[in-house]
């Protein structure tokens, strides 16, 4: 699945606020984090620090929209 959003009555999936689990490969682009889906779709992602220890890696996780293409991560995890 490359995105589900649980989401508040009468929103759609792609809403601000809406929570998406995704996954694909995570990149370094600029000073950020960027995760490119497997349907070539890019996420910017606003994570702490630790989430750049797996950058160049396959990840999913799970996030709220705040943005276009912006991401606020709660949590990710290496995909195996």
């Amino acid at each position: 699945m490359i995105c589900s959003g649980t989401r508040a009555k009468g929103t759609g999936v792609m809403s601000i606020g809406a929570t998406h689990l995704l996954h694909g490969d995570l990149q370094l682009f600029g000073a950020r984090l960027r995760l490119r889906t497997p349907d070539g779709g890019t996420w910017r992602l606003h994570i702490p620090p630790i989430g750049y220890k797996l950058v160049g890696r396959k990840v999913q996780l799970k996030g709220t929209r705040v943005g276009f293409d912006e991401l606020d991560v709660e949590w990710i995890a290496e995909r195996g």
